[in-house]
């Protein structure tokens, strides 16, 4: 009885020899596309910050001050749907003053502000500093009709992790055989490179003015290809 499972087992485990050795070698790559498109939107986020001891005090001037700079925006044209709040908070402010016998506290809110019209940025951000804002968080750019841009980076990832996966295979002797599989990699990401550049540049009669500078969204997609690996046939040298 020992005998016979001996000998089954033994044929057993050549069998998985056999399987292991006859199984097809298989390479796996990534591959990632991105495309650039130009913004139609603008995303600016502002707010007002005020320390005191006195929370109420403070908590009033910062809500009447931020209202005032909304209402400046509405009389541009910005509509009440494109502003939402952005932060609010109340934090312990140990800067205020010297004198630690009095607790100070600075109070901030913010608001984001999409526009439909990016070249207004500029003034819009003027518009809300001579409002009375005092905190500016920065510019983000946005495209709202990606789906052409979305397709050719796909593409162009597909193209990159082919490409990838031929340079590996020649650099390790073999070819590539069938695709055996593909799998998006849902790493579909928009950025609005630097969130764009905000600066004062002087103008006539000692006068400012803002000027944005608009940076493209870039659309990036990724995938994964799975490849069967081949030998190259030495007789003829031939490569897929």
């Amino acid at each position: 009885m020992k005998k016979r499972i001996g000998v089954l087992l033994a044929a057993l485990m050549l069998l998985s020899l056999a399987a292991f050795a006859e199984e097809t070698p298989t390479i796996t790559v990534n591959g990632y596309g991105s495309v650039s498109v130009p913004p139609d939107r603008a995303v600016i986020t502002f707010g007002v910050r005020k320390s005191s001891t006195d929370i109420a005090a403070a908590q009033t001037f910062v809500n009447s001050t931020l209202g005032k700079a909304v209402e400046k925006l509405k009389s541009l044209g910005v509509t009440e749907d494109a502003i939402q709040t952005s932060r609010i908070s109340i934090d312990q402010d140990y800067s205020y003053s010297d004198d630690m016998s009095e607790t100070a506290y600075a109070v901030e809110n913010s608001v984001s502000v999409v526009l439909s019209d990016i070249d207004s940025v500029g003034g819009m951000i003027d518009a809300v500093f001579e409002a009375g804002a005092n905190q500016f968080s920065g510019i983000t750019f946005i495209a709202t009709d990606t789906r052409e841009a979305q397709e050719e980076a796909m593409d162009l990832a597909v193209d990159n992790a082919m490409a990838r996966a031929k340079v590996l295979a020649e650099a390790a002797g073999m070819k590539l055989g069938d695709l055996l599989k593909i799998t998006d990699n849902e790493t579909l990401g928009y950025s609005s490179q630097s969130n764009g550049l905000y600066a004062k540049v002087e103008g006539a009669m000692d006068t400012f003015a803002n000027q944005v500078y608009t940076s493209d969204v870039d659309v990036t997609c990724g995938v994964t290809l799975v490849y069967e690996l081949l030998p190259i046939d030495r007789r003829t040298n031939r490569r897929n």
